[in-house]
């Protein structure tokens, strides 16, 4: 759901602030096409979901753009989505977590709304070892692509006072928060889902 990210306790990426400038915050005379396609891909466990809710969200909230997601069970249909741009006369920025397990049925969806012409701008994110695999058809269509990568310095330091202020540092209570710092960077090796684990 959405609730533990209006109650924030998502910490801050950087990718989000790329994402949104480069995509959701483009002039319309700027983009590469009427409907355009974007990927954020990353390893599993990355946090791709996460960053994925947080931008659609900011997108919603922050910017008031018109945002739908797309639940992983939920089909794309161009029919109300072509409605929807007819009706509203604006962008729609749609979001969906995992599209190559139906990527003959997406390729088809993203062919008929570029033919329509339709103001849409999607942003999917995908495993990248399930991407490289399952995606080759889906990948020159792209207009752009996002890579989360490992946790940097300061996305550890943000994580780690997120863990403090709900009470869930778990056995790095114990520790100063330079050894914090470190287990990340020495057991986990910036990786967040081992990290959190660990």
């Amino acid at each position: 759901g959405w609730s533990s990210l209006i109650a924030n306790y998502d910490a801050k990426r950087t990718l989000s602030d790329t994402v949104q400038s480069e995509v959701v915050l483009v002039d319309e005379n700027a983009r590469p096409r009427k409907t355009d396609f974007y990927l954020i891909n990353g390893y599993a466990g990355s946090g791709k979901t996460v960053i994925l809710k947080r931008i659609a969200y900011e997108a919603a909230i922050t910017f008031e753009k018109v945002v739908l997601y797309l639940r992983s069970d939920a089909r794309p249909l161009i029919g109300p989505i072509s409605e929807l741009c007819d009706l509203l006369g604006e962008r729609i920025f749609l979001f969906i977590d995992g599209v190559v397990r139906r990527s003959g049925e997406f390729e088809t969806f993203l062919r008929e709304a570029r033919s329509r012409k339709l103001a849409l701008t999607i942003i999917v994110a995908e495993r990248t070892n399930e991407w490289n695999v399952d995606g080759e058809s889906l990948s020159p269509l792209l207009d752009g692509e996002h890579t989360l990568r490992s946790l940097s310095s300061t996305e550890i330091d943000a994580i780690l006072t997120k863990l403090e202020q709900f009470n869930s540092l778990g056995e790095l209570v114990a520790k100063t928060p330079e050894q914090r710092h470190e287990a990340f960077l020495r057991y986990a090796d910036r990786q967040l889902l081992v990290a959190l684990y660990e």
